[in-house]
């Protein structure tokens, strides 16, 4: 969008507004039907890239890695610099006087984003309060059934 207004020579200008998301679901299947719902959106909007954004689920990835190249030093030194840019990262953008040992969860955190990924795939079938919808490959939504 920024190339298009300046293009038209028009100005791009920043917000002064840092633009947060709250996940506050209480139970674990509300927060899956959630990061669901997101998931399957992105990938009708952006499915190329989509494909690929399973490389930015790095614990699950790297251990994998690790185990598939039989825990080599190479492979051992990769965890372990994975793990420390994981962890700056989640301390970098952690909400201030949030608990540090949330940090511990954050391999567990990984494999559930990864699996959630994989499993948007499976179908285009997502749940929006008592409604459920299908996601056509356009991006268009149709009520399947309302509760």
């Amino acid at each position: 969008m920024g190339e298009l207004t300046r293009r038209a020579a028009l100005r791009t200008v920043l917000s002064d507004v840092v633009v947060e998301t709250v996940v506050s679901e209480i139970t674990f299947n509300d927060l899956v039907r959630h990061e669901l719902r997101w998931l399957r959106t992105i990938r009708a909007v952006n499915p190329h890239g989509y494909r690929f954004s399973f490389l930015t689920f790095s614990s699950p990835i790297v251990v994998l890695g690790s185990v598939l190249a039989e825990g080599s030093m190479v492979t051992i030194g990769m965890c372990l610099t994975t793990a420390a840019v994981r962890l700056l990262l989640h301390l970098r953008t952690r909400i201030p006087g949030s608990p540090v040992a949330q940090a511990l969860l954050l391999p567990l955190r990984d494999l559930l984003s990864l699996g959630l990924w994989g499993w948007s795939f499976a179908t285009r079938r997502v749940q929006w309060r008592d409604s459920h919808f299908y996601v056509a490959r356009d991006g268009s939504v149709r009520l399947i059934e309302s509760v």
